[in-house]
């Protein structure tokens, strides 16, 4: 738990910085989750659904790092 604080606090600050923030199709950055998270989704008989989803201002890698599933 203590470690999803800590990424939302430094979600929180880097996605301040509007120069690292881009128009990112967030369908793109769901299916990097899914493909990083492969292991604990399977593991966990997760099943994820979404609609199609808007593009964000956003910095990709940390809203990834954000959405991952966590074995913390």
């Amino acid at each position: 738990m203590q470690a999803l604080i800590n990424d939302l606090f430094e979600y929180a600050r880097t996605n301040n910085n509007a120069q690292r923030c881009t128009m990112t199709d967030m369908n793109t950055v769901l299916e990097h989750t899914r493909k990083n998270s492969y292991e604990a989704i399977n593991e966990s008989n997760a099943n994820i659904i979404s609609d199609t989803l808007a593009t964000l201002s956003i910095n990709p890698p940390y809203t990834i790092r954000l959405l991952q599933i966590s074995d913390d």
